[in-house]
């Protein structure tokens, strides 16, 4: 495993361990990897970012022109969100195999 790999990896468990005990902000993090998922997917497409102080909102259309909103976790980066998206997928899959 090299440097770039054992860094996500830390990243990741800190961004866990943040939200270990609390569900407010665990939701948050669920929505929002949701929400990226349906944007690779074609499903959305984000249309804007607010940043306000260390939060982004993103800004995220759907195919019939209706808006929403999800705040980006903080610790929240590229490689961590398509980890998370990744991850998210696999278990969808699985989860619809097994069902």
């Amino acid at each position: 495993m090299n440097q770039e790999e054992l860094d996500i990896r830390r990243r990741i468990g800190a961004l866990v361990e943040s939200l270990r005990d609390d569900r407010e902000q665990s939701g948050e993090l669920f929505e929002y990897v949701w929400t990226m998922m349906c944007v690779r997917r074609g499903l959305m497409t984000v249309v804007g970012e607010i940043r306000s102080g260390s939060r982004t909102k993103i800004i995220v259309e759907d195919g019939e022109g209706n808006r929403r909103s999800v705040v980006r976790p903080i610790g929240m980066d590229g490689d961590v969100e398509s980890l998370a998206v990744q991850a998210l997928d696999h278990i969808l899959a699985t989860t619809r195999k097994a069902g």
